[in-house]
């Protein structure tokens, strides 16, 4: 899950380099949700 995360938020960057920062941006919250996901999975020991 945190393997996704870094995927998409090198993707955010990748994006904000080339393309509108609005984009970036919901790039970035969508990297950011999925790393509280992580974190919560880790924090219940599934992880």
């Amino acid at each position: 899950m945190l393997l996704l995360a870094s995927y998409v938020l090198f993707a955010a960057v990748i994006i904000a380099a080339t393309g509108t920062l609005s984009a970036a941006a919901v790039v970035f919250a969508i990297a950011a949700v999925v790393i509280a996901c992580a974190l919560r999975l880790l924090r219940m020991g599934c992880g």
